[in-house]
């Protein structure tokens, strides 16, 4: 037997048209069982959808959205980082104009002239 290629969009219209046809089947019911029962069917063909589009993932999301969402976090991280880089550029030249505290080295001679030792101040 040959195997059918079946048309995508006619597969999606004819899982639409079920779950239409078994939420209002359930709708205009007196039973709560033909309700229940109605309510699984109009289910069970809205997650077939879902598993047979091959667009979506399992939670029924666009691949999409996934993509468009993974571009825009990579666009954050990038402006993040560039600020990052630029504040952590401003600190550095901000401690390098800070002024140094003045030190001073005092040498202590004895009378030959020679150093003995010598003190640090500041």
């Amino acid at each position: 037997m040959p195997i059918i290629r079946a048309n995508p969009q006619e597969v999606l219209n004819a899982l639409l048209l079920a779950v239409q046809r078994s939420a209002e089947m359930g709708s205009g019911s007196d039973h709560m069982q033909d309700m229940s029962d109605c309510s699984k069917a109009a289910l069970a063909y809205a997650q077939a959808w879902a598993i047979l589009n091959p667009q979506l993932d399992p939670a029924g999301l666009p691949l999409d959205h996934h993509l468009q969402m993974e571009q825009a976090r990579g666009q954050n991280a990038v402006a993040l980082e560039a600020v990052r880089g630029k504040n952590a550029l401003d600190v550095a030249k901000e401690a390098a104009r800070a002024p140094t505290p003045a030190r001073s080295v005092q040498v202590r001679r004895d009378s030959t002239g020679r150093t003995s030792g010598y003190d640090v101040s500041g």
